[in-house]
């Protein structure tokens, strides 16, 4: 009997063995990559979702500190209504304001939400991680209108103009409404810098010098005109509104009003009608009661030098025609402007209650002929808080608002020629209650 020879048996099955192994262990990689995309997949889902709550939280309690409501309960319970209640599952939300760390350290409007979980780890197991961290973090801060600058001239070349080797800081935006091919123009050495991300914007387009600009992405054109931010601010009209009679102390109740020009002496003084203007002069020490100051006609308001504190106070520029103002003929009937130099030792803030809150200088805006420039020169004496409204005329700033204040540049052009901070941290809220435009937000910041 013949036996049947086989050849390559043992080695065909030793190679067969090879694959086997082979493919068990590449499955087994596999499985481990599968394993750990789905993890990290997870963990990324659950990480969102701890964003999203970290965002409501912040947003929540932002709106707790606007309202003077709980803070952190506040943002809890925002958090807790997008999933992550605080001290369940694990699951910690922390509330701090002013933020622990970040760009809003400082500021007392922000308020910081850190959502943390340790969320169960699946095919990690095999590896020794048994739960998979689960963080996110938000900042929300309250806030106004994005812009606190805004130049109204729709066809103006140059109707936001910064040159001179100003020095310019927004932490709000700035808006020029001109449609012209320069209607923003930053020339010479200037520096311009925009934070809280805030940003410039043309209707039509803008010159800028390289660099000038920071950061340089913070400059558009294009945009959409926003329009007039006051225009529905009513204008004054007379009453019963006293007259100046030359007296520090006292007010005429007359119906009607000499042309006094005033160049006040140092003393006390009330709101009324002052036809013909108001003028400061060195040496005087000028303190202006709280409320409105009707500057009809004439030379409008002058702060040449000495010292001038109004705490409350508005200032109104207007032609004389509709007040009760005697000897006021010509020219002096137009309205006046503002004139500010640096030499005035000057601290005067607006309202922050009724019609006309958060409104510190501003002219009449039927007035559309003879109109008076305005040049506010902030030098070192300088404090001023509130609107600074010239609907159809040109206002040259250079000047600071106070850190804990507010200011808002509202012009038909307007030119920024020495070194500038503006803000709207504090604008009151009876401001934003009067002008829609304004109205207050909160956002998530970081």
């Amino acid at each position: 009997m013949l036996a049947r020879k086989y050849y390559g048996t043992a080695g065909q099955d030793e190679k067969r063995g090879v694959v086997l192994l082979s493919a068990v262990g590449m499955m087994f990689v596999l499985l481990a990559f599968v394993g750990l995309a789905f993890d990290v997949g997870y963990m990324q889902w659950s990480r969102r979702r701890a964003q999203t709550a970290a965002d409501a939280a912040a947003v929540a309690a932002a709106w707790a500190v606007v309202q003077g409501d709980a803070v952190t309960a506040s943002g809890q319970n925002g958090s807790a209504d997008n999933g992550f209640t605080d001290s369940t599952n694990g699951v910690t939300v922390t509330i701090n304001k002013p933020p622990s760390v970040g760009s809003y350290t400082s500021d007392a409007t922000a308020v910081e939400a850190v959502v943390s979980q340790d969320t169960s780890a699946f095919f990690m197991r095999i590896l020794g991680f048994n739960t998979l961290p689960v963080r996110a973090r938000a900042v929300a801060k309250a806030g106004y209108s994005i812009a606190c600058i805004y130049a109204l001239d729709p066809t103006a070349k140059d109707a936001l103009s910064i040159g001179g080797g100003a020095t310019l800081s927004l932490g709000c935006g700035g808006v020029s409404e001109s449609n012209d091919p320069k209607a923003i123009d930053i020339t010479g050495s200037t520096t311009v810098t925009m934070t809280n991300g805030a940003s410039l914007g043309a209707v039509g387009n803008y010159s800028a010098c390289a660099g000038c600009v920071n950061p340089s992405y913070a400059l558009d054109s294009g945009i959409i005109n926003p329009g007039d931010p006051l225009s529905t601010l009513p204008m004054p009209t007379y009453s019963s509104q006293p007259c100046f009679n030359q007296t520090t102390w006292s007010m005429a109740s007359g119906t009607l009003c000499a042309e006094n020009a005033a160049n006040l002496a140092s003393g006390t003084y009330q709101p009324g009608v002052y036809c013909g203007g108001i003028t400061v002069n060195s040496g005087m020490d000028v303190i202006l009661s709280p409320g409105m100051y009707i500057l009809a006609g004439g030379s409008g308001l002058t702060f040449n030098a000495g010292k001038v504190r109004g705490d409350g106070v508005t200032f109104y520029m207007t032609d004389a025609n509709g007040w009760p103002c005697t000897g006021v003929t010509g020219g002096n009937v137009y309205p006046g402007g503002v004139s500010v130099n640096s030499s005035a030792d000057v601290e005067v803030s607006a309202p922050t209650t009724g019609s006309y809150a958060g409104m510190l200088f501003f002219g009449n805006r039927f007035d559309t002929t003879h109109l008076a420039n305005n040049t506010i020169n902030g030098g070192s004496n300088f404090k001023i808080d509130g609107a600074i409204y010239f609907p159809n005329s040109l206002l040259s700033f250079s000047g600071s608002s106070d850190s804990n204040g507010y200011m808002l540049l509202v012009a038909d052009k307007i030119n920024f020629t020495g070194n500038s901070t503006l803000n709207l941290n504090n604008l009151p809220a009876a401001f934003a209650n009067n002008n829609p435009a304004f109205k207050q937000w909160v956002s998530v910041a970081e």
